[in-house]
């Protein structure tokens, strides 16, 4: 039953942030949207991806969706390399395989994308597919939370009450670390 909870859980995570990426797209008839997803667009590659995950309008497929998912992830499409990432964690058209799950979050994670963030914290906190850090794993969930995604905050302070005060604190200076990298990266947007 938990295993149940946790992976309608995670998926709905996926199809809501991937529903907000797709929403341009999802007027689209699906001759339009193969015709621009051939055409190398990475959004309709998406948007593909996620028709074919859910069977919305197409018979549903998770070896497509991966299909789909992985062309747009290659162009570095972060909602693709998530979604990716969570196929991989529930097996969904291949083995479960959480070491590439690892891959495909933490791909997604380090730029910045809020829901691949949620769920690598998640994987670092438990060890599942890489060693344990609950260093790390409190760090991506902030920046996850820093995001507006209230699921992310919550996790965070659940995450927070489980560390040590050393482990607290050193979690803080990587935090800070990120966010004066984050800030220079910024300035020098400005300056162009």
């Amino acid at each position: 039953m938990t295993r149940y909870l946790i992976t309608l859980f995670l998926l709905t995570l996926v199809w809501a942030g991937s529903a907000l990426a797709a929403e341009d797209l999802s007027a689209l008839s699906l001759p339009a949207l193969e015709a621009k997803a051939v055409a190398n667009n990475a959004d309709a590659q998406y948007a593909l991806g996620l028709r074919y995950a859910k069977g919305e309008g197409i018979e549903q497929s998770y070896p497509k969706a991966l299909e789909w998912y992985r062309k747009a992830a290659d162009q570095d499409h972060t909602l693709a390399m998530n979604n990716l990432g969570a196929m991989y964690e529930l097996g969904q058209g291949v083995e479960v395989d959480h070491t590439k799950s690892i891959v495909w979050y933490r791909k997604a994670a380090e730029q910045g994308q809020k829901y691949a963030q949620n769920s690598l914290a998640i994987k670092l906190f438990k060890g599942e597919g890489t060693p344990e850090d609950r260093i790390m794993a409190y760090v991506y969930m902030r920046l996850a939370a820093e995001q507006d995604y209230p699921v992310a905050l919550r996790n965070s302070e659940l995450i927070y009450g489980a560390l040590t005060d050393d482990q607290r604190a050193e979690a803080q200076l990587k935090l800070a670390e990120i966010w004066d990298h984050q800030a220079v990266l910024d300035m020098k947007k400005m300056e162009k």
